[in-house]
């Protein structure tokens, strides 16, 4: 879409330029109404983003119908984010020759193939509770198309900001491993401070016993804390679950793995003065040696 056109110098501007200039941008605010309507919120970073402001915020009409109806009724604020390609009719950029459309750039898949045009930064409507599936629509709640690889972690948090004007409730947000590799003040911190609680997908390094730590005694793993007398065998099972080649052989290591719970911290209702949050010793759900010394 040839929005870049309207912004060349005006001494090489042509009246015929000018006039697919002015049409190329009235189709492109346009197409941003468009999608304004069908999600609950659109956004573009730059320039056609502060230009078609006015008509991107805001729930849309299918959105606003689902909680008028109360179709939605029983959905609990779970969430998933996921970032798509929004593929371009611009040709790439090369060494010799710049795109025309400026502010797309190559999306990278999870397979490794690339797309050249934008991201689409969506919000859907999903479940924690298996038994809760197909009893409300997985609608899309949000959107936000930006530049590839850019600002990823904000544009998550865009659309959440925005979800959570629509009810009170926090859930569970989903998230693949190109969250996980964020910064936690670009994406987990902001969440959280939200009130959502992120699922991450980890990789093998983050589940190998490299990436195990101590912190104030207790043992991070996986983005939680635990006893420093849970047995190796349950904290190993981590890394064999990833590494499981088929779901028959992830199974029973997850039934295995319920048993770490009973050694994992819990997390209180409160913060402490400072705002940090705080952990409970899990020892009245085990029978702890170190409990029993005076």
């Amino acid at each position: 879409m040839n929005k870049e056109i309207s912004e060349r110098p005006a001494a090489a501007a042509t009246p015929d330029a000018n006039d697919s200039a002015s049409a190329a941008a009235k189709n492109w605010v346009t197409v941003i109404r468009w999608l304004s309507h069908q999600f609950l919120s659109v956004r573009l970073s730059g320039r056609v983003s502060d230009r078609c402001a006015a008509s991107c915020t805001g729930p849309g009409p299918s959105v606003r119908t689902a909680f008028a109806k109360r179709l939605i009724r029983l959905w609990r604020s779970d969430t998933a984010i996921d970032t798509t390609c929004a593929p371009s009719w611009a040709r790439p950029h090369t060494r010799k020759r710049p795109a025309l459309e400026a502010s797309a750039n190559w999306h990278y898949k999870g397979g490794g193939d690339r797309e050249f045009g934008y991201s689409a930064t969506l919000a859907i409507a999903a479940h924690a509770d298996p038994d809760r599936a197909g009893r409300y629509p997985q609608l899309i709640l949000g959107m936000v198309l930006h530049t590839p690889e850019k600002d990823m972690g904000r544009h998550a948090h865009y659309v959440s900001a925005v979800r959570a004007q629509l009810t009170a409730l926090r859930g569970f947000t989903a998230a693949d491993c190109a969250y996980t590799k964020l910064l936690p003040y670009n994406f987990h911190r902001p969440m959280r401070a939200l009130g959502y609680m992120p699922v991450l997908d980890f990789t093998k390094p983050q589940v190998a016993d490299q990436a195990e730590h101590r912190h104030q005694g207790a043992i991070t793993k996986v983005g939680r804390l635990f006893c420093p007398l849970t047995p190796r065998p349950l904290l190993d099972l981590y890394q064999q679950v990833r590494s499981a080649r088929n779901e028959r052989e992830r199974i029973p290591l997850r039934e295995q793995l319920q048993q770490i719970e009973a050694y994992a911290l819990t997390r209180k209702d409160t913060f402490d003065d400072q705002g940090t949050e705080r952990y409970a010793c899990p020892v009245t759900k085990l029978n702890c040696p170190w409990a029993q010394k005076p």
